[in-house]
């Protein structure tokens, strides 16, 4: 039979929005991801079966690759994809360079991308890259 309890992605979990989150999919009975770069480290969350957690940062691929290899091999699928991470760059958006910009949209929207290539037809995803979205998605 297959696992019919649903399963959240949460990156720039291990504090703050992130954290909430996570916290508020665990109280909704979904089995989540949580990623950021030291979140083992961290440990924001009492130990449980449904909860896994990733360290590493976001924009990097091979990331994306375990935090969705995570989610499948443990989990059985993914449906909600938050991608809270972010990085502040301080200075005006006209002045980002090549690797300012590479930067920023690799952390905040490359999850999204990668993990589409790496799922099958039957996993639905939905990406929420702004904060605002996510009060309506955990209301469905």
């Amino acid at each position: 039979m297959a696992n019919s309890q649903k399963t959240a992605i949460v990156t720039g979990a291990s504090q703050g929005i992130g954290a909430g989150l996570v916290e508020a999919f665990l109280k909704r009975g979904y089995s989540v991801v949580a990623n950021s770069r030291n979140i083992t480290k961290a440990n924001p969350f009492a130990a449980a079966a449904n909860v896994a957690l990733v360290d590493g940062d976001i924009g990097r691929p091979s990331t994306a690759v375990t935090i969705v290899d995570t989610a499948v091999s443990r989990f059985g699928r993914i449906d909600v994809l938050i991608n809270n991470a972010g990085v502040f760059i301080p200075k005006p958006f006209t002045e980002y360079t090549t690797e300012d910009f590479n930067t920023l949209v690799s952390t905040t929207l490359a999850l999204s991308i990668r993990s589409r290539s790496m799922l099958d037809e039957t996993s639905s995803i939905l990406s929420a890259c702004f904060c605002s979205c996510c009060t309506a998605l955990l209301n469905r």
